[in-house]
């Protein structure tokens, strides 16, 4: 199926998800609240919902007396999601179908135009692919964060390395070649500190970045759960009509709630392999910087040594095994490839293509 008829096809599924309502159940359901010129001591607890829903815009705007008079929003969970009052004009976005608005204005004579509460259903494209941007965002932080510049000079610093080792290897006379080389690896030695010092900052980062895909990933998996709560629903309620075309159209919806649910599954999936190999490439990050923090103590201390002794070629030749930290900078290089290679696979799997 193409992007373009695939988009069709999904949207179509909430027209006619929008429409169920309607012709399933005899209930009212408000998605607007409005306070108006309100009373003294007016009181006001109700619900707006919109049925099946992923999730909401909420929207709330106007103004009532600062401080005496408040507004709180709960979740469909009866959680607090904020306290208003004075002027508003705020966008929130909310998990779930429905939220709790609850009014209080005080005994005081009010001249107030009021408080406004509207909801707006975030469909299914929508949230997918503010789940997908947030996920390329946190992703692309973890990457770069305080490691980019770092894997610039390592690289630099390997041909360096290299140069000294056959500048060692090759002098006829090693006397005039220990200073320089001594005193290149002291350089060398001191930038890697400086990265090293950045292990705490880096480390800090990291699980900041980590949380933040583990919640991405709590979303995506109530999503997941609300897509089959809604199914099931829907199965029902088809199963308990009649034969004709309400029956159709509700089991239609189903089966596309279904693909819906299929694409969620697999959404979170993906993102739990990315989040595996982000906490790998987290602890190569920080394996590497402590494995720079005591290279820096190595060169420095053996180019020391070396300048004192002025014949220390087995311990400078030594120095020159480059081995271990170019099989940390190519499993670093390899986690990097493997966690974009995943980003791609769900830029492929997006419903908006």
């Amino acid at each position: 199926m193409s992007n373009r008829l695939y988009y069709l096809h999904i949207l179509l599924s909430w027209l006619l998800l929008f429409a169920y309502p309607a012709f399933a159940a005899d209930a009212v359901y408000k998605s607007e609240f409005s306070t108006g010129r309100y009373q003294d001591n007016q009181f006001n607890d109700e619900t707006l919902e919109i049925p099946n829903a992923y999730a909401l815009t909420v929207t709330i705007s106007g103004e009532i007396e600062n401080k005496w008079d408040v507004l709180t929003l709960y979740n469909a969970a009866g959680q607090k999601i904020g306290t208003f009052t004075g002027a508003m004009n705020e966008r929130l976005e909310v998990a779930g179908s429905k939220i709790r608005v609850v009014f209080d204005a005080d005994n005081r004579k009010h001249d107030f135009l009021g408080a406004i509460v509207k909801i707006e259903a975030q469909s299914f494209p929508q949230l997918y692919q503010n789940i997908k941007q947030a996920l390329q965002v946190e992703v692309k932080q973890l990457l770069e964060k305080n490691t980019g510049e770092a894997a610039f000079l390592i690289k630099n610093h390997l041909k360096q390395l290299n140069f000294l080792d056959n500048q060692v290897r090759r002098a006829k006379n090693i006397e005039q070649v220990v200073k320089p080389v001594a005193d290149e690896l002291i350089s060398i030695a001191k930038t890697y500190r400086t990265i090293a010092n950045t292990q705490p900052a880096v480390q800090k980062a990291h699980q900041e970045t980590l949380s933040q895909l583990e919640k991405l990933q709590k979303d995506t998996k109530s999503y997941q759960d609300m897509a089959q709560k809604n199914v099931d629903k829907l199965q029902a309620e088809s199963q308990a009509m009649k034969d004709g075309w309400r029956k159709d159209n509700l089991q239609r919806v189903a089966n596309l709630l279904h693909t819906q649910q299929t694409l969620w599954t697999q959404f979170q999936q993906q993102q739990t392999d990315i989040a595996i190999q982000a906490q790998s490439y987290s602890n190569k990050i920080l394996d590497f910087l402590s494995f720079l923090d005591v290279t820096a103590q190595v060169y420095e201390g053996t180019a020391h040594l070396a300048l004192v002794r002025q014949s220390s070629v087995a311990d400078l030749q030594n120095l020159m095994d480059l081995s271990r930290l170019r099989a940390i900078v190519g499993e670093i290089q390899q986690y990097e490839n493997k966690i974009n290679a995943l980003l791609d696979q769900i830029e492929k799997n997006s419903p908006l293509g």
